[in-house]
């Protein structure tokens, strides 16, 4: 995993905001003043005076007045005045801590490094954490109007070559990858290719939704839209695949989404000697049955369950490193099944575009678990 770093933030800035008044905004949480601690602290004390306080703030007594006594302390070294108004930004990425508890009770301060600035209703973020072992990862994040994420919300998504002339943006699909390109030169990233795109929309109001993925000597990565939280063990660092998002309009780049930039290092393996293909169907059909046959029982009812498999590739996917704290990992071919799942005749995987159902590593047959990066 690597952050966008502050020569990308300003090559981006300078790209997106040149000629503009673009406006920086305090990129941390609120500023907390003493006025706003003082109201807290009379607020608490009036609940458990009238016996409110574990209905409201879901704290008993004694939880609440060691809170006030935390608060009074804050209250020490807090602001009269909250000094986060707006301000002209050159591109310079702002610092700031962000708080944050895992398990309810250890509270861990993660030091972020972001741009947040706003020009008319273009919104430009770019944000790195200062190191690989917090909760957060990278993300950029463009959107040339307020009416950010119009086209993810139901809108039907269909493949280029199946749109009608008249039911798809009227920027050819050329200019629309130009467009995309002049973006990845803008960062010196060279190491992407297409791979997927989608026309989305309605009448009048048409886009393409464009899918990126590294490349590694020329090789593509597997595309991943699908989000994960922590690991199901908790001991792993969230680290989601990247995903690479441009939206398209007649009217040029309307939003960019950039989450979990990568970089690759060396090749370990010049040449993997790959399983058959005959071995990896096997392992398929085995596993396929292996993790859908019991959902078709829930409590006393009996479901009925339809996988379709749409698309098989073999790519390069992601694995964690072997006891690796840190986002560091392996790139290995495997072959990715990909499709959609259906209950009782209904599509219940929605949300994404194309959904994994299947990640077989090519070298040694192992399924690749997907939450859990292994």
């Amino acid at each position: 995993a690597e952050g966008f770093s502050q020569e990308t933030a300003t090559a981006l800035f300078h790209y997106f905001m040149d000629g503009k008044t673009a406006m920086t905004y305090n990129p941390g949480p609120p500023v907390i003043t003493k006025s706003d601690i003082e109201e807290t602290i009379l607020l608490y004390k009036q609940q458990i005076a009238d016996g409110t306080i574990e209905e409201q703030q879901m704290m008993t007594p004694e939880e609440a007045a060691e809170e006030i006594k935390r608060l009074e302390e804050e209250y020490k070294i807090a602001p009269t005045v909250a000094d986060d108004e707006p301000a002209v930004s050159d591109g310079t990425m702002l610092s700031y801590e962000e708080s944050y508890s895992s398990n309810g009770q250890t509270v861990t301060k993660e030091k972020i490094y972001e741009l947040s600035v706003k020009a008319g209703e273009e919104n430009l973020r770019v944000r790195r954490p200062e190191q690989d072992n917090g909760s957060l990862t990278g993300f950029f994040m463009y959107s040339a109007n307020d009416d950010y994420g119009r086209f993810y919300n139901g809108a039907p998504r269909v493949l280029p070559e199946n749109a009608p002339d008249n039911e798809r943006p009227k920027l050819s699909l050329e200019d629309a990858y130009a467009l995309c390109q002049e973006v990845f030169d803008v960062v010196g990233v060279n190491d992407v290719q297409m791979a997927q795109t989608y026309v989305t929309g309605s009448p009048g109001d048409y886009a393409y939704i464009i899918y990126y993925v590294r490349t590694v000597k020329g090789f593509p990565v597997a595309l991943c839209t699908e989000t994960f939280g922590s690991s199901e063990s908790g001991v792993s660092l969230p680290w989601n695949y990247e995903q690479i998002r441009f939206l398209v309009t007649d009217n040029g780049i309307e939003e960019i989404d950039w989450d979990s930039p990568t970089v690759t290092g060396e090749v370990v393996t010049e040449n993997s000697k790959l399983l058959s293909w005959q071995e990896i169907n096997e392992i398929f059909e085995t596993i396929l049955f292996t993790i859908y046959e019991p959902q078709t029982e829930f409590e006393s009812d009996d479901r009925n369950i339809d996988v379709n498999v749409s698309d098989i590739q073999l790519s390069l996917l992601r694995v964690r490193e072997n006891n690796a704290q840190g986002r560091t990992g392996f790139y290995v071919p495997a072959w990715v099944f990909y499709g959609e799942e259906y209950l009782d005749g209904s599509l219940y995987v929605n949300g994404v575009d194309k959904h994994i159902l299947l990640a077989i590593n090519a070298v040694d047959g192992s399924v690749i678990d997907l939450a859990n990066g292994y």
